[in-house]
C-alpha cells in the first residue's frame, strides 16, 4: 500500500501520479499497529488456490487509503470498484457484454451478499 503510492514504484501511474497517498498515521514507526487498529486483521478465507480471499480495498477509488476509505474484500468486490478500463466501458458493461444481463445481475447480488459490508 505504502510502496505502491511512491512515485519511485513502477505502476506510480495508478497511483501516485493521480494524487493517491497512505495516511501519516500508517505510515513510520507505528504504522502498522495504527492501521491494524483502524482496518483489523484480514478476515479468515482462501480461494481454492490458496491466495487469500481477502486484500485490501479502498471504498472510493479516486480517494486515498486512509481510515473511513480502507476495506477487507474479495477480488471480485474490488474488479466491480475499479476504474473503467482504457475503452470507457464500465464494469457492469463489460459484465453484461461478456455474460449477458441475466448472469450479470446474478454475479452483482453474489459480489453484495458475499461482502462483510452487507452480511446476509
Amino acid at each position: 500500500m505504502i510502496t505502491r503510492c511512491s512515485p519511485d514504484d513502477l505502476n506510480h501511474k495508478y497511483y501516485a501520479d493521480r494524487g493517491i497517498t497512505v495516511c501519516d498515521m500508517w505510515k513510520g514507526y507505528y504504522g502498522f499497529v495504527n492501521w491494524l487498529r483502524d482496518v483489523g486483521p484480514r478476515p479468515e478465507g482462501k480461494y481454492p488456490s490458496g491466495q487469500a480471499l481477502y486484500s485490501i480495498d479502498r471504498i472510493d477509488n479516486d480517494g486515498d487509503y486512509e481510515v473511513g476509505n480502507v476495506r477487507w474484500t474479495t477480488k471480485e468486490l474490488q474488479f466491480s470498484n475499479s476504474r473503467p478500463s482504457q475503452d470507457q466501458s464500465t464494469v457492469w458493461e463489460r459484465k453484461v457484454k461478456k455474460h449477458g444481463l441475466e448472469k450479470a445481475i446474478q454475479m452483482s447480488r453474489e459480489l453484495v451478499t458475499m461482502s462483510p459490508r452487507f452480511p446476509r
